[in-house]
Order: structure tokens, then sequence, then C-alpha cells
């Protein structure tokens, strides 16, 4: 076999090589050229080969294994041959190794850990064995990583480059005693990269003791995405062999370097800082330091600054800075840089500044063209997306001015608008001298702005005064929060703008606007594909013009209509009218004051509003014209009435994959469980905003007559505020049925892999041990906001020696569960031998995850608020560790 390089990414495969059908021998596997494996969220692979094998490596030097949480990749013990073991009582699914560290670490070059396989490499004493690890990458480590960093890098004697990356800690390198054996260390170590670190705060404390060593031999300094890094080093830390450093995407650095530091930088060749928000200065003053001392950037060859959004100057303090090399300068994206440094500048070699596109300026020396591009506001020319509310100094260059050279407004390049919380607005977002920003815009999102009345004015423009009518680019329009809204667009506007190009439009919390749209904007809705209105003051969709009696809505590219919570609704068009949307596929009304979904009749036009069959109603579509599409379809109690009495065809149902059952506000209701099998086809069911007591009786219990179960494989159960039990109790607790399988539910669970429920406050706990037990192919279960809840899974304790496995469990999330103390407080075993993903936030008096045994092999991690993630072995104790330092407590207001 010639394989060099294996490179698997981002699919589902569960093995690498499949088993022939019948073959029970033991399989050799040699690669004998193979030097580099990467695989990366192979979320089901399990092992390189399913059967009886064995394998060889034997030039193998690059190992990269990440996001693979069900393959095992390191094993200490070394047996005959390899295999994947079948499900045992609490063997579970052994993970197969994919290697034997004796056998493969000694050659590897290259080499990526996460803290299981790391701390089996350290715990085996395998120092000698490391010898040409040149590269070492550590994923998937959380607390423990400052604790073990020193002297685990210890055993790596030859290392160059450490990358860390996608993992949880505030600190790398702490201070002297944290670590337990890092005293007196000298690592050798030239590049470092630090990647994806989301609550690092600090690299290094100012008294490790290993800064000296890492900070003198360092070549190379990469820091990407650590969005709560507070600074680069600390003070007074010298870099004296650093040649390349690059920053991207950490939103929380204020400045980069004290002056102390930059002055050892004298072999820096490149300096790259991108996408750092908050960044103001490069360089910020020691307090010890003279303002005006000088700093020699010896070997600077190239220095970019690319959209630092507050970025100042490139120093904070009057310094003499000297750049005797350098003669490439990229400033792009920095609109607040009025000058480059305050002091003394020397760039003999440097001759224009890089901008946005490649243009090039220079005048009189570099603080002049930084000076005059501020001026001209040229930063602002290149922007393609604007965070509005970052920039408060834009108020009057947004509603005046200034224009280009060439008579375009400043921000005619944008593509992307974002407007929150902007108290500089005025009452109109888009004034008339603003049309040609909204006409180039391709997506506006604007929330929280509460002076806002209209989005745009348009008074005094007139179409004769155009040379054409405009056609608008925009194609996502997103509002939200904006109680004192009143218009979206003035009526005139389609007289010289067109929004053909229009797609999603989304309106959410806008308390007094009453229209979403002008009539006489109708028919340039050609191309729109999703409506979403909710918890709004709409008293109708589309708004009237004097005169017009009867209109025709044509919306054929209309695939997503969803208008919840609008109280106030009485109509979609006040008017006659025709609506006609022959792609929708999902339709979801609820709340929506006395506009009905329906019509029950075959009349081609929809009455006026109040003319209808209700003296106060008005409805959306005829069933049988609509339904024949629909693939997710909302029903309230008086639809699913007036369908079933009006015994319509059950093959108008067909395609309805997605249903949702809404609005039963009576106690005594009962969830209408004949009516589903007009649904064959049925896959995702939600209940929400109502008020049964329980949802699925079982077959022969009480009055109801069912048919076959309903094979969902998705349940969404939601505001149900009076659900004590989702399968009737009674039944389930006699002690008659052992599994499901002799008493049978109207709905069969051995099919569900979703199961999501939220804000039942009267529900004590999700599961009994028998629907525990017949889930065998779920694999999610979100539970959030369920103020009773005390157990997951209900104790039984006549069946404390039960094992309950959850076979195909990936992904469990608990948030918002107050009162909940456990999975289950009984002594049941409890096996999740797929269970990758835990979730645990808000939930205070949470002190254990179950009682009896719990064997999870795969789990890494327990993410809590903040996303931070944790682990302390097992489960159980990472859950007692939490509890005890009460992680999952919520924050309470005001503290």
């Amino acid at each position: 076999m010639k394989l060099e390089k294996l490179e698997v990414l981002s699919c589902g495969i569960d093995v690498i090589v499949a088993k022939e059908e019948g073959l029970e021998e033991t399989i050799d596997f040699v690669f004998p050229v193979l030097c580099s494996i990467k695989f990366c969220h192979l979320n089901n692979l399990r092992s390189l080969y399913p059967g009886k094998h064995t394998s060889k490596w034997p030039s193998l030097k690059d190992v990269d294994i990440y996001n693979c949480k069900k393959l095992g990749i390191f094993a200490l013990a070394l047996p005959l041959f390899q295999e994947t073991k079948e499900e045992d009582v609490l063997d579970v699914q052994c993970r197969q190794p994919l290697f034997f560290v004796e056998k493969v670490i000694p050659n590897l070059e290259r080499l990526a850990l996460n803290y299981k396989d790391a701390m089996m490499i350290w715990e085996g004493q395998y120092q000698d064995k490391l010898h040409n690890v040149k590269s070492l990458v550590l994923r998937c480590f959380y607390e423990q990583l400052p604790t073990l960093m020193g002297s685990f890098l210890q055993i790596f004697a030859n290392l160059e480059k450490l990358e860390i990356g996608d993992s949880s800690c505030e600190m790398i390198f702490p201070r002297e005693g944290v670590s337990d054996r890092n005293t007196g260390m000298n690592i050798q170590i030239r590049q470092l990269m630090l990647a994806a670190l989301k609550q690092l705060k600090y690299i290094w404390s100012k008294d490790s003791s290993l800064i000296d060593s890492l900070s003198g031999n360092l070549e190379s300094l990469e820091v990407l995405y650590c969005s709560s890094l507070k600074n680069l080093v600390p003070p007074s830390i010298c870099f004296e062999n650093l040649t390349i450093m690059y920053v991207d995407g950490c939103e929380g650095l204020i400045y980069l370097i004290t002056s102390s530091t930059a002055k050892s930088l004298v072999q820096l060749k490149t300096m790259t800082i991108v996408n750092c928000r908050a960044l103001e200065h490069v360089i910020c003053t020691d307090e010890e330091e003279e303002v005006e001392a000088e700093i020699s950037f010896e070997s600077l060859e190239s220095l970019e600054l690319t959209s630092l959004s507050r970025l100042k100057n490139f120093s904070s303090g009057e310094h003499t800075l000297i750049f005797p090399s350098l003669d490439v300068l990229k400033i792009s994206g920095c609109p607040k840089m009025d000058m480059f440094s305050p002091g003394v500048l020397m760039a003999p070699v440097l001759n224009a500044v890089t901008m946005e596109e490649g243009k090039k300026r220079w005048k009189d020396g570099l603080n002049s063209t930084i000076g005059q591009l501020f001026q001209e506001k040229v930063a602002f020319h290149g922007f393609k997306l604007l965070e509005l509310s970052e920039y408060p100094e834009l108020k009057e260059l947004w509603y005046d001015g200034p224009y280009s050279h060439g008579g375009h407004h400043i921000f005619a390049n944008l593509k992307s608008l974002g407007v929150k919380k902007c108290d500089f607005l005025s009452d109109v977002l888009f004034s008339s001298n603003l049309l040609q920003v909204l006409c180039n815009l391709e997506e506006l999102e604007v929330t929280d702005c509460a002076s806002l009345e209209a989005l745009t004015d348009v008074k005094g423009v007139n179409g004769k005064e155009m040379q054409m009518k405009e056609i608008s680019q925009l194609k996502k329009l997103k509002l939200s929060g904006l109680p004192n809204l009143k218009h979206i667009w003035n009526k005139e506007i389609h007289r010289i703008i067109s929004f053909k190009n229009l797609l999603t439009v989304d309106v959410v919390d806008c308390e007094n606007l009453e229209s979403v749209f002008p009539v006489s904007l109708s028919k340039d809705l050609v191309q729109l594909q999703e409506v979403r209105i909710v918890s709004s003051g709409i008293v109708e969709i589309f708004s009237t013009e004097d005169g017009l009696e009867e209109c025709r809505f044509d919306l054929p590219q209309l695939t997503k209509l969803a208008l919840c919570n609008l109280i106030k609704l009485k109509c979609f068009y006040p008017g006659r009218h025709i609506l006609d949307c022959p792609s929708l596929k999902h339709l979801n009304i609820y709340h929506c004051g006395t506009l009905q979904t329906f019509t029950f009749d075959h009349s081609v036009f929809q009455q006026a509003y109040g003319m209808g069959e209700d003296e106060f109603a008005q409805v959306l579509f005829p069933l049988e014209k609509v339904c024949t599409k629909l693939e997710l379809m909302a029903l309230n109690k008086n639809d699913m009435k007036r369908i079933t009495d009006d015994n319509y065809d059950e093959s108008l149902f067909d395609k309805i994959v997605d249903l949702r059952i809404q609005c039963f506000h009576e106690t005594q209701d009962d969830l209408p469980i004949d009516f589903l099998q007009r649904f064959p086809n049925l896959v995702r069911l939600g209940v929400g905003c109502c008020s049964f007591n329980s949802l699925f009786p079982m077959k022969g219990v009480g009055h109801h007559h069912i048919g076959a179960p309903l094979q969902i494989r998705e349940l969404l159960l939601y505001k149900m505020e009076h659900l004590k039990y989702i399968w009737e109790e009674e039944i389930l607790s006699s002690g008659h049925a052992e599994t499901l399988d002799s008493l049978p539910s109207s709905i069969s669970v051995k099919n569900l892999t979703f199961l999501l429920v939220a804000d039942c406050k009267e529900l004590v706990y999700l599961l009994t041990k028998s629907i525990a037990k017949s889930l065998l192919q779920l694999k999610s279960i979100y539970i959030e906001n369920c103020e009773s809840m005390v157990d997951v899974v209900k104790n039984d304790e006549e069946a404390a020696e039960e094992i309950i496995t959850f076979k195909n469990l990936e992904d469990l999330t608990l948030t918002s569960l107050s009162s909940l103390k456990s999975f289950c407080s009984g002594k049941q075993t409890f096996i999740f031998p797929s269970l990758v993903l835990l979730h645990v936030k808000g939930c205070p008096k949470m002190n254990i995850f179950s009682s009896g045994v719990v064997t999870a092999p795969f789990l890494q991690s327990v993410t809590v608020k903040d996303e931070r993630k944790h682990w302390k072995g097992d489960l159980n104790t990472t859950i007692q560790q939490l509890f005890n330092g009460k992680v999952c407590k919520p924050k309470m207001i005001g503290s």
C-alpha cells in the first residue's frame, strides 16, 4: 500500500475500513509509507475496523485527531489484536484504540492530544519515547491546563512548536507555585499558537517560572479568537528573538504590548493585528517609562492594522518611533485613527500607506498621510459591514454627508448594516439623502432603538426628479425592540425604489407598528421567501390605500409564514383580496387576534375585514388550497374541530411532516389523539400553549380509541403550565407493564430521536423507568425552565438493580431547572454509550448526576454557564465539584 497521507474531515463514517459480510478472521493492516493522519469532526467514527485486527504504522510522523469523540486514539496495553467489543453491561461499547502508545509514539514528530490522552501518556512515563516530537497540539483541556502545563511540557525535550486550542481556562502559564513541578524549567519552544480559547484572560503570569525561557526563545507568536484576553503579555516581558507576531479576533484587547516590551522587539519582521474591536493602541506606555523614550523596530518590514474599529494611534505616548526597515504598511478599517503616533516618527524606507482594496496614499510623511485619511473618512468608504452603534460621532455624517469625490455617499459601499441601541438616531433611519445607501444594502438589522419611528423618509423626493427607479439590493430585513416604530416604509417609496430582491422579513417586539407593508409595495415582493412577525402591535399585514377596493397578492416564492402573539391583528389586508402563495411550506400562526388561519369554503376572494364567515374575523387561506403543499402546519382547537366536523379527506395532509398543536386553554381538554392519525407521515410533533394535564394515553385506557401508534421522531413540548406527566402515570406506575411492549402507547417512543421540554412548570419528572428503557433511538434531550422538575428519570425504589441504557443519546442539555437535584436519585445503573455533549446551566440544587453507577465512556466535559467546560475524571465527581463551587448557580440580578 502506497498511501502516504490520510485526511478525513466532517463526514458521517463510523469506521475507516468496512468489514466484509461473514468475515471473522483477524485482519492485519500494514501502512508502510503512511506518514500523516488527520481526522476531524467525525462524530460517528468509532474504529479503524469493526472486527479483530492488528495495525502497523512504521512511517507515521504526524497524528492530528480532533472532535472524534467516539474514537479511542491511544491505549497503553498491547494485546495480540484490536477489536470493538459488543455492548456489555458496564463495559458498554469500549472504544477501540486506534494506536498503541509504545508502537507509535517513538516515531512521531507532530502530535495532537486531548486531556485524557495527554494524561495517559504523562502518567505512563514515556518521557524517553517522545524525543522526536517537535510540534505538539493540545485541545479540549479545561481547568487542568495551567496546573499541568509546566510539568507536561517538560517531557517533550525537543519541542519547537506548541499549539493550544478549543480549551477552557483563564490562564495558561500560571505564577510560580500553581504548577506542581515547574520550578527551574527551560522550555525551548520557538513557535506558540493559541486559538479559540474563549475564556482566556492572560497567557502567562508575570511571576511564572516559564516566562523567561518561553519569551526568550519564541520566534513566532500567533493568538487567534481569544475574545476575553486582557493583554498579550505582562509589562516588561522581553521577546528578543520574536520575528512574527499575528493577532486576530481578540476582541477584549485594549492595547497589545507595553513600551518596555516593544523595545525588545528588535528581531520582529512581521506584525499583523486584525479584527480586535476594542484595541485603542498597539503600544501602551509603562507607568515608569519616560513618555518620550525611543523605541526602534530595527527589523520590522511589514505592519498590518486591519478592522480595528477603536484604534486611535499605534502608540499612546509621545515616543520616538523608528522603523528603519519598514516598507509595507497596510491600514484598513481603522476609522478612529487620526494619526499614527503623537511622537516623532522615522520610517525612511516607507513611501506609501496601503488602504482598502489595495489603494495607496502618501502625503508629506506618515502622520500627515494618516491625518488626511482620517479627515476624508476613507476607512468608511471601504466598509462592507457597519455596526452603527460603535460610532456615535457619526450622527452628522450619517444624516448630512460627507460625499466622496465621485459624488457617492461615504457609506455607499455598505452591504450589511447593524443598528443597535443607537441613542443618537433621530426618528428616521434613512432620510432622503441616504437612499443610495439603502439601495446598496443587502442586510439590515435594527435593534433596541427607542427613538426610531420610521425606517425611511422620502418626503420631498419624487420619482420625476430621479432618472430612473432605483432597485434595492436589500435581501434580509430584521427589526426588533423598536417600541416607537410606526412605519417601516413610506407609502410613496414604491415610486422611487423597488424592493424586488427582498427575501426575508423578521419583525419582533415593535408594539406601535400597525402594518408591515404598504399595499403599493406588494408587487415588488416577487422574491420574498420568509416572513416572521412576533409580539408586535400589528393590526394588518398590508395597509390599504385610498380608492383601492380589491387587491391581489401574488407571493410566488413565499415558503415560510409565521405570525405569533399579534393580539391586535385583525386581517392580512383590510379590503377584499386574493392571497396566492403557491410555494408555501411552513405556516405557523397563533395568538393572532381575530384573524383565522383557514376558511373552510371554496371562495376565491378573501372578504374584507368584518364581512367574512364571522362578522369579526378574516381568514387567510382556503384549507384545501394551501394544505396540499404544506410541510409544517400549526393548528388551534377551533381549526381542529372544523377539520374533524367537515370530515376532510385524509390525503389532504399527506405532506405534513411537522405539526404544531397550540392554544387548548381549557384544563379539561385532552390532546385529540384520534385527530393525529390524519397525518400519516408526521415526523415532528410540537404541543405548546396548552393546558393538558397529560398527553399520551395508553391503548385501552379511558375513553380513547387509538389507532396505530404515531411514528414521530421529534417531540417538542413547550409552555404547558399544567402538564404533570407526558404518558399516563397510573398505568406506568402500576407495575403491570415491565416495558411498553406489553402496553403500547398512542405514540411509539422507540422511534423518538429528539425530545425538547420547555416551560412546563408542574412537571416533576420527565421519564419513568419503562419509558426511559424504550427510548432506543433517542439522540438529543433538551429540558429548560421546568421549575418543579426534581429528576429527569423518576426514582423507582423497587427497581434499584435495573440497568437503563440510553444507547444512542449524544446530547443532553439541562437549563434553568431550579429544583433539579439529579438526573435520577435512584440506585439504577445508567449507561450512556454515545453521550458526548452534556450542558448543565442554572441547576443550583444539582449535587450529583445519579445516585447509582454512571458509565459515559465518550464524555470528556460538562459545559456550564458562559460555555465553560469542566471535567474531574468522571461525571458524578464533576457535578459534585460544580455544585460545591456553585458553578451551576444562575447569576442573580444585582449580584
